[in-house]
């Protein structure tokens, strides 16, 4: 194993990215949280706390989860509600509905 070749790696990992670009990336993903998939917003907080300082890895994580949205565009999570006579719903039970 070459152990120059690390350092340069790092260097490459830790290059900073365009912020305007990952801002308008995370925006976009952020509306999807929004309405359509709620399932992913613990990731979508946390790649929104580099919108300042956004590297070269911070990129790939939201090019990869574009590419689990893409992949899984057919998934749902549906809601089931029970309800009583008053109308009040007694429990809400969520499940992911694969096509």
């Amino acid at each position: 194993m070459d152990v120059s070749a690390q350092p340069l790696k790092a260097k490459i990992e830790n290059q900073r990215m365009d912020k305007n670009n990952y801002q308008s990336e995370i925006e976009s993903l952020l509306h999807i949280v929004q309405g359509i998939r709620p399932d992913i917003v613990c990731i979508a907080n946390v790649l929104c706390q580099f919108c300042i300082e956004p590297t070269v890895t911070h990129q790939r994580m939201i090019q990869h989860l574009f590419r689990y949205l893409k992949g899984s565009s057919l998934k749902r999570l549906v809601y089931n509600f029970t309800s009583t006579r008053n109308g009040t719903v007694q429990r809400c039970i969520a499940s992911k509905v694969f096509r």
